[in-house]
């Protein structure tokens, strides 16, 4: 039996990470934490992500078992690292990540409570839903930009490639 009187931050942390893969092995895990950092701010922003929304559901009373095994965090995670790729760096960026985070919690909340009593899954749905949400309503925002990282990067990797050096 698992024991739920005190949840230990870094398993549910690395819980989130591996349930992506429906796993919970830890070395998994910081494996994909190290993968998700390849980016830095998109890593930033995961990590930002879960632990807020991880925090956020033990603070106020949801289920400790999901919390501890990650099933409200891999979509909070998925959310905050498209958050990190699509948006510029800076301090609006986790302003963004963190309410994108809030929304898609209450949204894996609400179905987990819908669809459970029909014994259905909610999988990727929660993150859809907030991805969406966030991308949808940022767009009025002058101060957010979108990410222009590795825009060269990859037009340096075809031609690098192709054989054409002329880029580099």
């Amino acid at each position: 039996m698992l024991k739920l009187k005190t949840l230990s931050p870094l398993q549910t942390i690395l819980n989130s990470y591996s349930q992506i893969f429906f796993s919970e092995n830890k070395p998994f895990a910081v494996i994909l934490i190290i993968i998700s950092f390849f980016d830095f701010w998109s890593g930033a922003c995961g990590l930002f992500s879960v632990i807020a929304g991880n925090g956020t559901a033990y603070i106020l009373g949801y289920n400790k078992l999901a919390i501890k095994k990650g099933a409200y965090g891999f979509n909070l995670l998925m959310v905050g690292l498209g958050i990190g790729i699509y948006f510029q760096a800076g301090i609006e960026l986790f302003v963004i990540a963190f309410f994108g985070a809030m929304l898609t919690l209450f949204i894996t909340i609400a179905l987990e409570g819908m669809l459970a009593k029909y014994g259905l899954p909610y999988l990727s749905i929660p993150f859809l839903l907030g991805i969406w949400s966030v991308m949808l309503a940022s767009q009025g925002f002058s101060e957010l930009g979108l990410s222009e990282r590795d825009i060269f990067t990859y037009n340096n990797l075809i031609a690098y490639k192709s054989g054409d050096f002329t880029y580099f």
